[in-house]
């Protein structure tokens, strides 16, 4: 079907055919005219590039993405779930029925959930990578209304940005921790922790075949474009290598043990000893700042650490600034 419009000097034409929807503005309804033809042929020979009408639901649209873009982009199972849960709460809509005010009531319902800011707000990019993929690549007429609904979540303060912590354990919590840990997981692994700086999820997955001498390949290391393949091969600082060699080599992995088991040991071992607000991430903190303590430079500690930016690491010199005042007065008592 086509329409013609007089607007003003010009000729406004409308093409609708084999769910496609386009318009175009011409001088003469002669021009138009011959628009509209080329464009319902090209319809019928299957080349245009317009928007296809989706019947398709929420729900589905979600699985063809995992379907189609996972094996080729990968992901981790944080996304696998924040996905499934999407599809849960929004699945049976329609795009067209997908408004801005039923993504802001899934957000509320989430928070009210325990679901904080930042949860919320990734939760929503997902959707919105799924809806983008949809329209760009699938073709299909779909709107986007998650950044609508992002600004005003923003303004409710129920989308944010991760807060960083400057959390350093101390050396009596440490100790205290370790004195109250009753686990199945050796306590070394909160020392191998501060040794290595990694995150819990990557000292899970090191795995025996990993270690060739003072070094091993961390897997799958955090990074804001590359969630899976990202492999390092980092130096074992310190003790860690002396840690390694106490350990018994029951499986291929190091530490043969889920996330949340060691996750739920620390934080039980933590309420025993009542250290408070240290968390078992905290560590990696620690472990960084003890580098610096020790005279390593930004970049020699991101190889160790796995950071890309070097900047990210400024956070966490705080504690070195203060150790060189403390420096600087022993100097000056001792020449004085």
């Amino acid at each position: 079907m086509r329409t013609f419009t007089r607007r003003g000097d010009r000729w406004f034409v409308q093409v609708f055919k084999r769910g496609v929807r386009k318009s175009k503005s011409f001088d003469t309804k002669a021009a138009a005219q011959v628009w509209a033809r080329r464009l319902e042929a090209e319809l019928d020979a299957g080349e245009a590039g317009g928007h296809v009408a989706s019947r398709e639901t929420v729900g589905a649209l979600i699985e063809r993405y995992v379907r189609e873009v996972k094996p080729a982009k990968r992901w981790g199972r944080t996304k696998d779930d924040s996905l499934a849960l999407l599809r849960t709460e929004l699945g049976s809509l329609t795009p067209k029925e997908l408004t801005p005010q039923q993504v802001i009531a899934y957000a509320q319902k989430r928070a009210k959930s325990g679901a904080g800011p930042v949860t919320v707000g990734m939760e929503l990019t997902y959707l919105g990578g799924v809806l983008r993929i949809a329209r760009a690549v699938w073709r299909l007429d779909v709107a986007n209304p998650v950044p609508d609904a992002r600004e005003a979540l923003k303004l409710l303060g129920m989308v944010g940005k991760s807060r960083s912590r400057d959390r350093v354990a101390t050396e009596a919590e440490i100790a205290k921790v370790k004195l109250a840990w009753r686990s199945e997981v050796p306590v070394a692994v909160i020392d191998f922790a501060l040794e290595t700086t990694m995150r819990l999820g990557e000292i899970c997955r090191i795995a025996w075949a990993d270690l060739d001498g003072d070094t091993i390949l961390v897997r799958d290391r955090k990074h804001p474009r590359e969630k899976l393949g990202n492999n390092q091969r980092v130096p074992l600082l310190g003790g860690a290598p002396a840690i390694l060699a106490g350990l018994e080599r029951r499986e291929a992995r190091v530490w043969p043990y889920p996330e949340d088991t060691v996750g739920a040991a620390w934080q039980r071992a933590c309420k025993r000893a009542k250290v408070v607000d240290v968390r078992f991430h905290d560590l990696r903190h620690t472990g960084i700042t003890r580098l610096f303590q020790r005279g390593f430079s930004i970049e020699q500690v991101a190889l160790v650490s796995g950071h890309r930016d070097w900047a990210m690491l400024k956070r966490y010199t705080h504690v070195t600034a203060k150790d060189l005042l403390r420096r600087e007065a022993a100097s000056a008592a001792a020449s004085g």
